[in-house]
Order: structure tokens, then sequence, then C-alpha cells
């Protein structure tokens, strides 16, 4: 079992740029979901909450541009 760690741990010592660029694509792999999903339900909320601030106008069906400047 000590020969499995000393040499795993000689191979990291010998390539240590293949273990950075291979540490940073795990590390994108498992972030890049996770941003991509917080930064969706931020939009989903602001868009939320811009939408109940939004004031409902009531007025004659026709044209919504003269409702609204009406």
């Amino acid at each position: 079992m000590k020969a499995i760690v000393w040499l795993a741990l000689r191979g990291l010592r010998h390539h240590p740029w293949r273990n950075i660029l291979l540490m940073a694509c795990l590390s994108a792999v498992a972030l890049i979901p996770w941003v991509g999903s917080e930064l969706l339900q931020r939009y989903d909320r602001d868009l939320n909450r811009r939408a109940a601030q939004t004031p409902l106008v009531i007025g004659q069906r026709g044209n919504h541009y003269d409702l609204v400047l009406g």
C-alpha cells in the first residue's frame, strides 16, 4: 500500500502543470452548471419582482398602445 501512495505522489510531482490543468478542468465542470443555475435563479427572481411592481391598467379593448398612452 505504501508503494501505491509513493508512486502517486511521485506522479503528482513529476507532472505539476498537467495536474493543475486537470484540476482546473474538473473545477470548471463542477462550477459552470452551478453558476449557470444561480444566474438563472437570480434572473427569474428579478423578473418576478419587476412583474409584481408593474401596475395594472384597466380600460377598453383595442390597441394597447392607445390605452397606455391615454
